[in-house]
C-alpha cells in the first residue's frame, strides 16, 4: 500500500483528495496537513481522511504532495528536511506549487530525494485538470508513472521537460482564466441584446461546457 500525504488542504489539495478517493484509494492510504484546525476537522469528518502534522506526514508517507502556496514553501521544506534526513527510505515529492523548480526542493531536501514538478490547473476542482509533469534529477520512470497515476485521478496528464514548464503555466495553467473572461464577456453581450441575466448565463455556461 502506497501512503500519500497531501501537504496543504486548500482547494487544490482537497480536490486531489477527492479524486484519489473517487479513484479507489481508501482513506487509510491518505493523510493531509492543514494549518487551520477548523478546516482540518471539517475535512476529516467529510472524507474520513486523517489530518496530521507535517512531521508525521514526512515520517509516514511514501509520497508527499506539496500543495501549499509558493510563498509558504521555505519553512515547509525546512521541516520536511529535518524528518526525511533520518528516514530509512526516501519519499517521492510531488510539487503542485506553480513556478517552483525541482532544483529548489533538491537544494533543501536530503540528497537523493526524487521530485516531480507538476503544473495543474483549476479544472482539477471538477476532476478535469490538465497537468504537466517534469522529473527532477533523481526521479525515475517509476516515480513518473506513480505521479501520473495520482494526477490521473483528477484529469489528464502529460510529460514535458522542465524547461517548458513556464510555457505550460502561461497556457494551460493560466488558460482557464481567459475562458472565464470570454464567458463573462458573452454574458454581458447577451444582456445588452435584451436577454435576462439568468437566461443568458445558462445559455453561455452550458455552451462553454
Amino acid at each position: 500500500m502506497t501512503t500519500i500525504a497531501v501537504l496543504g488542504a486548500g482547494k487544490i489539495g482537497e480536490a486531489l483528495l477527492v479524486g484519489l478517493l473517487a479513484g479507489g484509494r481508501s482513506p487509510a492510504e491518505l493523510m493531509f496537513t492543514e494549518r487551520h484546525p477548523e478546516r482540518a476537522t471539517h475535512l476529516e469528518q467529510l472524507y474520513g481522511v486523517r489530518a496530521v502534522r507535517v512531521a508525521v506526514a514526512a515520517r509516514e508517507a511514501d509520497v508527499l504532495v506539496v500543495a501549499v502556496k509558493p510563498q509558504d514553501i521555505d519553512p515547509l521544506l525546512v521541516e520536511l528536511a529535518e524528518v526525511i534526513v533520518a528516514s530509512v527510505t526516501l519519499p517521492l515529492v510531488v510539487s503542485l506549487c506553480a513556478g517552483l523548480p525541482t532544483a529548489l526542493y533538491e537544494r533543501w531536501l536530503p540528497e537523493g530525494v526524487a521530485v516531480v514538478r507538476v503544473m495543474p490547473n483549476t479544472p482539477m476542482l471538477v476532476g478535469e485538470a490538465m497537468s504537466a509533469i517534469s522529473p527532477g534529477s533523481h526521479a525515475t520512470e517509476a516515480d513518473l508513472v506513480l505521479a501520473e497515476e495520482l494526477l490521473g485521478s483528477v484529469g489528464k496528464v502529460l510529460r514535458v521537460p522542465e524547461s517548458q514548464q513556464d510555457a505550460v503555466t502561461a497556457l494551460s495553467g493560466s488558460g482557464p482564466a481567459y475562458f472565464f473572461y470570454l464567458v463573462e464577456a458573452m454574458i454581458d453581450a447577451g444582456i445588452l441584446l435584451g436577454l435576462p441575466r439568468p437566461v443568458v448565463t445558462e445559455l453561455i455556461t452550458q455552451s462553454a461546457v
